[in-house]
């Protein structure tokens, strides 16, 4: 029953689409001519909104989109190099993680000893009894004689070891540990210099004080990432309630998943004119020509095509017939494996080439059950082709694809029919 809901919804389009070819409009007409409630549409589409966004349903839509989607931006930024960074170049770190602050360094703050524990040379405000350690504390000179490391905070009133006093710089190059006091003018030893940090560029393990500004990895949320939506098919979203609400989910899809409006390419040869300046308020682009869902992805596409026509899934599939194409695929429509159920094996294998060939290796989830929409989303999936299982297929399958030739009556209107926009 699901299944013919959603195959009476795709011929009901198709059906509809003859009322909306009209005249062209003469230079004198005007949206408001043909449309004077343009405003009261856009509230229904709102209220639309706004309830879809309280409904359960479309968390549960959100989340299923959003996984498929994740896959093919993985994908894209495995075989295109396309994440959003300049130029279409994957940014990723090469640097280690953060080291732990808690193990100090062989050569640990001179600065100051550590409230909780002392350094290993042991503080330095009191004369130790023994000579000092190599990597004595620099806070305060010993009575005894330094150690070649020693006493870096002041002179001591003993004739100076060959690396006495960091009081002050000496002119001459410093010993291997001289001058913790202030920064040498000549190039530190590989123990100086502590009381300053060094002005070279810090080591890949370096600064943790704050989060890296490199891009996240391409596994992390695909919110704000390089990726087009293309939606065909959408019908009189002005008269038809279950357009409207179709509109209103891809809307939310849009803005959840961060797509400028501006890269939501839209076409439906019903629209009219009001609507395509409805569609044009909203930011979306509106497309000229019948593309008969021949259109090719160059980055992670987001295809939204809600009870269209067998022919459009096929044409798309086509269009983009190989591995690294394909594995970019997110589409929402009308179940492949349902379209399989429904037609006899060799006419799918005919006229429906790709979708057959796809169906071993298509990724599909349906949407959840909603009574409340039932009318509106039913016998709908989100699909999406995992790169590993293309990739697995033989190399001959890729090898020149021929162009659908249909010999049945399409539920698409092809562009030869005039379904054009001017």
């Amino acid at each position: 029953m699901t299944g013919n809901a959603g195959e009476w919804q795709t011929v009901r389009k198709r059906r509809g689409a003859g009322k909306a070819r009209r005249p062209q409009q003469g230079p004198g007409s005007s949206r408001q001519d043909e449309a004077p409630d343009s405003q009261g549409i856009k509230e229904r589409i709102q209220g639309a909104v706004d309830e879809l966004r309280t409904a359960e349903f479309w968390d549960a839509c959100k989340k299923l989109t959003q996984g498929c989607l994740m896959e093919s931006l993985v994908t894209g930024a495995e075989e295109t190099g396309d994440m959003g960074a300049p130029g279409g170049a994957v940014v990723t770190s090469t640097e280690p993680d953060c080291p732990s602050p808690d193990p100090p360094s062989p050569a640990a703050d001179c600065a100051g000893p550590s409230p909780d524990r002392p350094s290993p040379a042991a503080e330095c405000a009191e004369p130790s009894p023994d000579p000092p350690s190599p990597a004595a504390d620099c806070a305060e000179p010993s009575p005894d004689p330094p150690s070649p490391a020693a006493d870096c905070a002041e002179p001591s009133p003993d004739p100076p070891s060959p690396a006495a006093d960091c009081a002050e710089p000496s002119p001459d190059p410093p010993s291997p540990a001289a001058d913790c006091a202030g920064p040498s003018p000549d190039p530190p030893s590989p123990a100086a210099d502590c009381a300053e940090p060094s002005p070279d560029p810090p080591s890949p393990a370096t600064n943790c004080a704050g989060p890296s500004p490199d891009p996240p990895s391409p596994a992390a949320d695909c919110a704000g990432a390089a990726v087009d939506c293309v939606c065909y098919g959408l019908g009189r979203f002005s008269s038809c309630a279950s357009s409207r609400y179709q509109l209103a989910l891809l809307l939310l899809l849009l803005e959840s998943l961060q797509i400028p409006a501006s890269r939501c390419y839209i076409y439906d040869p019903m629209f009219s004119n009001a609507e395509v300046g409805i569609l044009e308020d909203f930011g979306m682009t509106v497309l000229t020509e019948n593309e008969e869902g021949k259109r090719p992805a160059h980055r992670p596409t987001l295809f939204y095509l809600i009870h269209c026509g067998k022919a459009l899934y096929n044409n798309l599939l086509w269009r983009n017939w190989s591995a690294r194409s394909l594995s970019q695929l997110t589409v929402i429509g009308n179940s492949f494996h349902g379209i399989e159920e429904r037609l006899l094996t060799r006419d799918l294998q005919r006229d429906y080439k790709y979708i057959s060939d796809m169906l071993g290796i298509v990724r599909e989830v349906p949407f959840p059950d909603s009574p409340r929409y039932l009318e509106i989303f039913n016998d709908t999936s989100v699909h999406c082709f995992p790169a590993e299982r293309l990739h697995a297929l033989p190399p001959e399958l890729w090898d020149s694809p021929a162009e659908p030739d249909y010999q049945e009556d399409l539920e698409i209107i092809r562009a030869a029919e005039g379904g054009q926009r001017r």
